[in-house]
């Protein structure tokens, strides 16, 4: 799901809007929204990029989730009090995936 679909945008590349309807919608339904950082419209600046960390750390605080899932390519990742799974993704199901991360506050 893109956020500038969805209707999130910045302000000086400050998170402005976040529209988590169709994200909460599509929980509701059963389904696993897959999300990623986009560019969006910026009040300031016209256009930016809006990270998908900042996209899931304010739904995080939002719907305080269990887990949350980074599929990435390499296994650079920071957490700050989370515990960290990390499974390398050897068979290469997906080209460019090679690392699935687990976050989780328990």
């Amino acid at each position: 799901m893109s956020p500038f679909a969805c209707g999130w945008s910045t302000k000086q590349r400050n998170l402005a809007s976040a529209n988590a309807f169709q994200i909460i919608q599509s929980l509701h339904a059963g389904f696993v929204p897959v999300l990623h950082g986009d560019a969006v419209l910026d009040e300031l600046l016209d256009c930016t990029i809006l990270s998908g960390d900042v996209i899931i750390r304010h739904l995080a605080q939002l719907l305080s989730p269990k887990y949350v899932v980074f599929l990435v390519h390499l296994p650079s990742f920071l957490c700050h009090g989370l515990k960290m799974f990390l499974v390398s993704m050897e068979d290469d199901l997906v080209h460019h995936i090679r690392y699935l991360v687990v976050l989780s506050s328990l």
